[in-house]
């Protein structure tokens, strides 16, 4: 049906034409086809035939029709909850999982869930959504990721923009070892980064053991040279 995969479904019942609108999916899925207008149109026409055609019992498990499923996402979050809906989604298609994610990540960048996500379909686990955080949710961003043990993104995170904020989420957990840690990474990636002043503004003035603790970290000349004028 051309005109459905336009996006046009005029006089289409979607619950009673629910197994006619699968075997459209399924043969322009196998050929390859853009299926977004069709998912998006039905997701606009029905919500919960959009939701049961694309993640329930009936559902097209093929990488092109779990593709298009994307440009319905506004509709099928209106019937399934996020978490259920994106797993589901990824099951029924694993190659696309890392556009599910990006999907994921831009509409609920600090839900717990992805980290599910994230985990099962990135070499490093939490690194997109780091990426992906904006400056007003980025302490939630780090925290999401501190809080689920995810280093691995938060050192090479840390080390690309210097960033302080890993090492004051260690300092407000209490662990002073970890704050240096991460301090230290990110004096080494820049040696003007503002950590002792950051950590300053959680602890108090009195930094002096956590200022040795960074110092004996720091691992370039650089990082040794610039957070010594920080300290004087």
């Amino acid at each position: 049906m051309k005109p459905w995969l336009r996006g046009d479904l005029t006089g289409v019942d979607p619950r009673g034409g629910l197994d006619r609108l699968r075997d459209v999916v399924l043969a322009a899925a196998h050929r390859g086809e853009d299926l977004s207008l069709l998912w998006s149109a039905l997701g606009e026409l029905d919500a919960v035939a959009c939701a049961e055609l694309a993640a329930g019992p009936k559902a097209v498990p093929h990488a092109q029709s779990v593709r298009g499923c994307i440009a319905a996402l506004d509709a099928l979050e209106t019937v399934l909850a996020p978490s259920g809906l994106y797993t589901r989604l990824a099951d029924l298609a694993p190659e696309v999982g890392p556009e599910l994610l990006a999907a994921a990540i831009e509409r609920h960048p600090q839900a717990g869930w992805l980290i599910r996500i994230s985990r099962r379909f990135e070499e490093i686990p939490g690194a997109s959504i780091l990426a992906a955080a904006s400056s007003a949710g980025l302490e939630d961003a780090v925290e999401l990721i501190v809080a689920n043990g995810l280093e691995q993104a938060l050192k090479e995170w840390t080390q690309r923009t210097a960033n302080p904020l890993a090492a004051v989420t260690w300092l407000r957990r209490d662990d002073a070892s970890r704050a240096a840690e991460y301090a230290a990474i990110a004096v080494d990636a820049d040696p003007k980064s503002p950590v002792l002043a950051w950590l300053s503004a959680v602890r108090g003035p009195d930094v002096q053991d956590l200022a040795d603790d960074i110092a004996a970290r720091l691992t370039t000349e650089e990082g040794r040279s610039g957070f010594a004028a920080w300290r004087a």
